[in-house]
């Protein structure tokens, strides 16, 4: 049931928002706003449209010729609604990240896009955009495409240039007779301001990209308004609900006989305002609610005091909190406007956003000034449409939250009576918030595992073909709000450390005991380990042998035998295991002598627990094992009586499989060495110099899962689908370093101990040296 009384502050609405205020700087204009002095805005204005060379009056145009009379007996409000629009939760442009893939790693960034570059006069010239931070977000590809943002206001001009492509004619709807106008420019100018289009002249709305939605009640003819405007508010919240509406925006507030703002204060509890409102009405805005329409209202123009009726409702019904905000108004200094109401008793769903002085269209053509709560409103609600665009899997609820939560604080710290959460900013609001996580399975958070642990950290030649293959792909990551962000790939690859030294024990092993000439029968044991330093190999202080050998790890410890099967032939076993990682070597060798020459010829095979070709997989993409089966050959050939060239050269073919990201490869590698060495015929140490290249891969292909996106949220539910695609991707060669190496090694009675120093080509002064010594005991 709605009370006379309610009707006659109604009515009373319709005069008191029409009469402007004589006495004040700025006049009340209808509904909420205000705008500046003709003369001073006027003037203010066509000197900012000259510098900025945009087209466009700096006054208003004469209104339209006013509609015909009305029928005595106005028609009911159309009962069929449009099909349902909005957003199709399809996958946007995202903020992209830097990551850290693994820790110790120096950082690995992909920078976000240049927000310096959509500053541009068409940015500037509505004085909303820069103090909200919204270059930030174009930077990142996301203008509000997809979102709908419906305006229940004077309507709206549709023959504007910069709403005409935004402004959805099947949807709009005029309570009044005749076709869409807009007899006042207050919603148009507020329409302006949400989603004015970005052409290159004038200004542009917050979301230039989102579609508005024009529902014109208010300032019409009076005798088709009187006693209808609750029933048209209704109407608009389900026609908005229908329509799939991201926001609607009410930039307008009630007002006494006086003019001024009806306060939430002047109502005691839920009772009073079930009594203004009517239980129907009240049921419908819980409707909105439940469905997952955000409403945004102006907190009003009060000269001070508490946010209006509409703007605090959520203080009496609680069922609306989550999906209603009021705003209040700053100034050009970014502070409150004296002329705004405050957040008061509303401040826990209040906002503060620019209103003063913004710059927007005007029915008829042209751009005009105006002032007020009611575009303070309207940039708010552009905010949660470009939130809702670029985050179609978050609620309506959640964006809201996002923005109060993430707004700039101002006045006392904390949420406070005059700012509530504070000054909104976009920046803020698009950042990734709390811990980000990888989403490991087509549910969210079934698996998850954080982002800051998750990366490959690769040798040199392994690190790059990787980072090639992952080049054009992007990994959805989650934030603590379950929105979607994208990060590339390649950046998650490092390039190995000091942390990850890989001895090449193998080549003490092979060679045997002996120093110089052919290898001798015998059992060895050999351990090495690495001294100092962050190259990427251990040195070798005996010859360039190792091959892919050296990707048993560090600090392992090898066994071999060598047996004679005939004159100037042997056979033998090796056998090596990691401790650190399990990483097993298993082969078997035939050398042969030549003349004075020693050739050899290796095949085996080496098995990576936790990893593939050296490189180790943290996080996400935890789980690889990995076979290589290789091929080496290596030649010693005699210089004079004491020296020795010593070739070697190492072909692999490697398969992985793993229960994260990386689901199975398939790569070709190898490793190539080259050296002199000479033997000192007083003490028998060998002293060695030489070139070598650590395994690299040369091609091959990664199967790879990816997370790509979360599903749309629906019907005001946060989807639990986390979209996913699986890849194969191919792996081209990689470009491996040079390492230069000195190796000095001596006789100990049975043993040979073995000292080297290995330096990186390229590697910058001061980095890429190493040392390293290794034991070899013969039995």
């Amino acid at each position: 049931m709605r009370f006379a009384s309610s009707l006659l502050l109604t009515t009373a609405l319709s005069f008191a928002i029409a009469l402007p205020a004589q006495s004040q700087e700025f006049r009340t204009v209808r509904v909420g706003g205000e705008t500046a002095s003709p003369l001073l805005g006027g003037a203010l204005l066509a000197l900012l449209m000259f510098a900025i060379g945009a087209a466009g009056s700096d006054t208003r145009a004469a209104p339209p010729a006013p509609p015909p009379p009305p029928d005595p007996t106005p028609p009911d409000p159309d009962p069929v609604y449009a099909p349902p629009g909005g957003y199709q939760g399809s996958l946007r442009p995202r903020y992209v990240i830097g990551v850290t893939p693994y820790a110790g790693d120096p950082r690995l960034s992909a920078e976000p896009g240049d927000a310096g570059g959509f500053e541009v006069p068409e940015y500037l010239a509505g004085q909303f955009a820069g103090p909200i931070n919204a270059a930030t977000r174009y930077a990142e590809g996301a203008f509000g495409a997809g979102a709908l943002v419906s305006v229940f206001d004077t309507g709206v001009d549709p023959a504007h240039p910069e709403l005409a492509a935004n402004l959805t004619n099947g949807l709009s709807h005029s309570y009044f007779s005749g076709p869409m106008t807009d007899l006042t420019g207050h919603g148009t100018h507020v329409a302006g301001i949400i989603a004015a289009l970005r052409d290159g002249s004038g200004m542009h709305g917050v979301a230039p990209e989102a579609q508005i939605m024009a529902l014109r009640a208010i300032d019409g003819p009076e005798s088709e308004r009187s006693g209808r405007f609750y029933e048209n508010w209704e109407d608009a919240m389900l026609r908005s609900v229908e329509a799939g509406a991201d926001v609607m925006n009410n930039s307008w507030t009630f007002v006494d006989q006086n003019g001024d703002p009806l306060r939430i204060t002047g109502f005691a509890d839920r009772a009073a305002a079930v009594t203004f409102f009517g239980s129907d009405l009240i049921g419908t805005m819980a409707y909105s609610a439940q469905q997952d329409l955000v409403s945004v209202y102006a907190a009003g123009n009060g000269n001070g005091g508490e946010s209006s009726v509409a703007a605090g409702l959520p203080l009496l019904i609680s069922e609306l909190r989550d999906h209603w905000v009021s705003v209040v108004a700053l100034g050009e200094d970014g502070l409150i406007a004296d002329y705004s109401s405050r957040c008061g008793v509303a401040m826990s769903w209040c906002l503060a956003a620019p209103g003063t002085n913004l710059i927007s269209v005007s029915a008829g053509g042209g751009y005009e000034f105006q002032s007020g709560s009611s575009m303070a409103a309207a940039v708010v609600s552009g905010s949660l449409a470009l939130l809702k665009s670029n985050f179609p899997e978050i609620t309506g609820a959640t964006a809201l939250r996002i923005l109060k939560e993430t707004a700039r604080d101002l006045g006392e710290a904390g949420v406070d009576a005059v700012y509530g959460h504070g000054a909104i900013d976009l920046a803020a609001a698009m950042r990734p918030v709390g811990v980000l996580n990888v989403q490991m399975s087509g549910v969210m958070n079934e698996r998850v595992a954080p982002l800051s642990g998750s990366g490959i950290v690769a040798p040199a030649g392994v690190a790059s073909a990787f980072q090639a293959a992952l080049s054009t792909s992007r990994l959805a990551v989650t934030d603590g709000y379950d929105r979607s962000f994208q990060v590339p790939m390649a950046a998650m690859v490092g390039t190995e450390g000091v942390t990850s030294p890989l001895p090449d024990l193998t080549r003490f092993t092979m060679r045997g005991a002996s120093l110089g000439g052919p290898v001798e029968t015998g059992t060895y044991l050999s351990r090495g380990a690495p001294v100092a330093g962050n190259a990427l190999a251990m040195p070798d202080p005996s010859r360039f042998s190792g091959g892919h050998a050296g990707l048993i790890g560090d600090r392992a410890v090898s066994f071999t035998h060598m047996g004679e099967v005939a004159s100037g032939l042997r056979f033998g076993v090796t056998g090596a295991h990691g401790a650190a990682d399990g990483t097993g070597l298993a082969s078997l060798s035939l050398s042969a002598d030549i003349g004075s020459a020693l050739f050899t010829v290796e095949s085996g095979r080496v098995s990576e627990r936790d990893g593939m070709l050296g490189a180790r997989f943290h996080g996400a993409f935890g789980g690889v094992s990995a076979t290589t089966e290789f091929l080496r050959a290596s030649a010693d050939l005699p210089l004079g009586r004491s020296g020795t060239l010593h070739l070697n050269a190492s072909a692999g073919e490697t398969s992985a499989s793993g229960t994260g990201l990386l689901r199975s490869a398939h790569l070709r590698s190898e490793s190539v060495g080259i050296g002199l060495s000479r033997v000192s015929d007083r003490t028998g140490s060998r002293m060695s110099i030489g070139l070598s290249r650590p395994v690299s891969v040369r091609g091959g292909e990664l199967d790879v899962l990816v997370p790509i996106g979360v599903g749309a949220a629906a019907d005001g539910v946060a989807s639990s689908e986390v979209r996913t695609q699986s890849a194969t991707l191919g792996v081209g060669a990689a470009e491996a370093p040079i390492d230069l190496q000195f190796g000095y090694e001596v006789p100990l009675g049975a043993a040979r101990l073995g000292v080297a120093v290995s330096h990186r080509a390229g590697a910058p002064a001061g980095q890429g040296t190493s040392a390293s010594f290794g034991v070899s005991f013969k039995f």
